[in-house]
């Protein structure tokens, strides 16, 4: 990532939640792959991954985009083509870009809403608080 801009979404619905925000971006990217941020664990389609909650996920669009920030890390031409999802007890925080593409800029739209519909404990609000610069 370029930068990084993190978009919190309060709910408290938990793993039901990012499992929510999963299916959103595998419409988006059918192909997309998850790895769990905290053990680096070997990448796993969305669709495969098993009810355990991971409290952090990095999302790709494919393997081969995947392999491409394991080999270059953040560079321009990557922008756009990862999600970090963060799971808490209160809240899914999701880092993208500084300044999201349009197709990520649908995906949290979705999920807001996705997390905010009848009988989902969010709210309807999605907080954009500030940058969160990587470092190096």
């Amino acid at each position: 990532m370029i930068g990084g801009t993190d978009f919190v979404i309060p709910t408290a619905a938990g793993a039901t939640g990012l499992e929510a925000c999963l299916r959103v971006v595998e419409r988006h990217w059918p192909d997309a792959v998850a790895e769990d941020a905290e053990r680096a664990t070997p990448l796993v389609r969305l669709r495969d991954l098993t009810g355990d909650a991971q409290a952090e996920l990095f999302v790709y669009p494919d393997a081969a985009t995947a392999r491409k920030w394991d080999e270059l890390g953040a560079v321009p031409e990557l922008i756009g083509t990862m999600i970090h999802f963060t799971l808490s007890d209160t809240s899914i925080t999701v880092t993208v870009d500084d300044v999201p593409p349009t197709e990520i800029r649908m995906m949290l739209d979705e999920m807001s809403r996705a997390l905010t519909s009848r009988g989902s404990p969010g709210n309807g609000i999605v907080h954009a608080p500030g940058a969160a610069k990587p470092a190096g």
